[in-house]
């Protein structure tokens, strides 16, 4: 068989050409830390979290989405987005937990620095204070109505 033929997809026809600018440091997988019942995890969002995260959300949540649908709904704070990217990064990460495990001892709280991203993403919303009478000014907060 020749070289060629090894890379031909199922059509016959070659793959388009992979482009030679990226270096190894472009591939390295960025690494965070969670704490899960009182143990410290290396998280590695790899192309195994990727797959992982998807496949947990179509098995688990009943939803065939995508990475980057599922990255939509995380930056919007959705629970189960994270869930899913966060499990798939501790599995990515070489660590061996079930999902059950996982689901019973996660929270938001355990990821390094997010307590810090939700407390920004609450004040941002927050309607800003009138400096005059130390009251909210009407209509210069978020953007939404609120559910109030």
């Amino acid at each position: 068989m020749t070289r060629a033929a090894l890379f031909m997809n199922e059509n016959g026809k070659n793959p388009p050409p992979v482009a030679h600018d990226v270096r190894g440091r472009d591939l390295d997988a960025p690494e965070m830390f969670i704490s899960l019942g009182g143990q410290r995890y290396r998280l590695r969002f790899n192309n195994k979290a990727t797959r992982v995260a998807e496949d947990v959300y179509e098995d688990v949540f009943g939803k065939d989405l995508g990475y980057y649908l599922i990255l939509k709904e995380a930056a919007n704070f959705k629970h189960r987005a994270l869930q899913a990217l966060y499990y798939g990064a501790l599995i990515g990460g070489g660590n061996e937990m079930t999902w059950e495990e996982f689901d019973r001892l996660f929270s938001v709280s355990a990821i390094d620095g997010m307590s810090d991203v939700i407390q920004k993403a609450i004040a941002r919303s927050l309607p800003e204070a009138d400096p005059k009478n130390g009251e909210t000014t009407p209509g210069t907060g978020s953007a939404s109505p609120g559910r109030g």
